[in-house]
C-alpha cells in the first residue's frame, strides 16, 4: 500500500475516484493510495477559518475492507497534526457505508447534522411576509454585487478579518453575492452565494454585525437579483448551526423551519487531543 500526493501530473489516474472539480483545484490538499499498482482511495482536504475540512474521502468498492481508507485517513491526520488548526470536520451522508465507524475509530465525534436547510425559491420570493420585510429595507444603504477589481482588496481584507480563506472568492457568484460598505469603502457585511450546476444557490457565508437590519438589506438585494432574473425555480441551500437564519427564513415563508431541514446528513469533528479508539 503506497501513499502519493495527487498533483496535476497524476490526477488523471484518480478521475474514477474523485470529482473533477476537486482534482483540479490546486488549493486543496489531495492524497491517494495505490494498492497493487492501481489507485484505490482518495482524500481531499481544505483549511478555512482555522478548521480543516475533509471534502472527499472515497475508496473504490473493490478495495474496501482492505484497510485503504484507514491507512489514508491515518496519514492525512498525521499531516494535519503538524499544522496550526483548531480541529478537523467532515460532512457526509448516512448512506456512505462504514464512514461513521471509520471516523470514530480515528478519534472523531460523529452525530446527526441537522443544520442544513433547503428552501424553494418560490416560498421565499412569494412568502407570506416578504413584502413586509422589504418595506423595512434601509433606503440609504446600497448592497454592492461582488464584481470589479476595485472590490477585491476590501473584500479580501473583510474575509481575512472574519477568518475566511480568500481563496473561496473564486467559487462565489458575482451575480448573487452582495456586500454593504461604509462611507470609507470598508465592507461591513456580506452575503456570499455559490451557484450550483442544478440551478440551486448555496449561501456559503452570511457575515454581519448580527443586527436584523443588516440581514434584511442583504436578503433584499438577493431578492432583487432573483426577481430580475425571473429565477424562481430551484432551492436556496444554507447551513445554520445557530438557528438565526433558519428562523428568519421561517418568518419569511410562514412555515416551520423543520420543514426545510435536510435529513440523512451526518457531521464529524475531531478536536486537538482527541484520541483514536483503541
Amino acid at each position: 500500500m503506497e501513499l502519493t500526493r495527487i498533483t496535476e501530473a497524476n490526477a488523471i489516474f484518480f478521475t474514477d475516484l474523485c470529482p473533477e472539480d476537486i482534482l483540479k483545484n490546486e488549493h486543496y490538499i489531495k492524497l491517494g493510495v495505490i494498492e497493487e499498482g492501481k489507485p484505490a482511495s482518495v482524500c481531499a482536504v481544505t483549511i478555512t477559518g482555522g478548521l480543516a475540512h475533509i471534502l472527499w474521502l472515497y475508496t473504490a468498492p473493490e478495495d474496501r475492507r482492505r484497510g485503504c481508507a484507514s491507512f489514508l485517513l491515518k496519514e492525512v491526520l498525521a499531516l494535519l497534526d503538524g499544522l496550526d488548526i483548531n480541529g478537523i470536520e467532515v460532512d457526509f451522508h448516512e448512506d456512505e457505508e462504514g464512514l461513521d465507524t471509520l471516523l470514530m475509530e480515528h478519534g472523531f465525534l460523529v452525530g446527526d447534522e441537522l443544520s442544513l436547510y433547503r428552501v424553494p425559491f418560490r416560498e421565499i420570493l412569494y412568502g407570506a411576509r416578504m413584502e413586509g420585510v422589504l418595506a423595512h429595507r434601509n433606503q440609504d444603504v446600497v448592497a454592492h454585487p461582488i464584481s470589479g477589481i476595485k472590490m477585491m482588496t476590501p473584500l479580501i481584507q473583510f474575509l481575512k478579518a472574519h477568518n475566511v480563506d480568500p481563496i473561496f472568492v473564486d467559487k462565489i457568484s458575482k451575480r448573487y453575492s452582495f456586500v454593504i460598505m461604509d462611507s470609507k469603502g470598508t465592507i461591513t457585511e456580506g452575503i456570499f452565494v455559490a451557484e450550483w450546476e442544478e440551478g440551486d444557490l448555496h449561501i456559503n457565508y452570511l457575515i454581519g454585525d448580527g443586527s436584523p437590519q443588516g440581514m434584511v438589506d442583504l436578503v433584499a438585494a438577493l431578492y432583487d437579483a432573483l426577481i430580475a432574473d425571473q429565477k424562481d425555480e430551484g432551492d436556496l441551500v444554507f447551513s445554520d448551526r445557530l438557528g438565526a437564519a433558519a428562523s428568519f427564513v421561517s418568518m419569511l415563508t410562514g412555515n416551520d423551519e423543520e420543514e426545510y431541514q435536510v435529513s440523512g446528513l451526518q457531521y464529524a469533528l475531531k478536536l486537538p487531543g482527541q484520541a483514536a479508539m483503541a
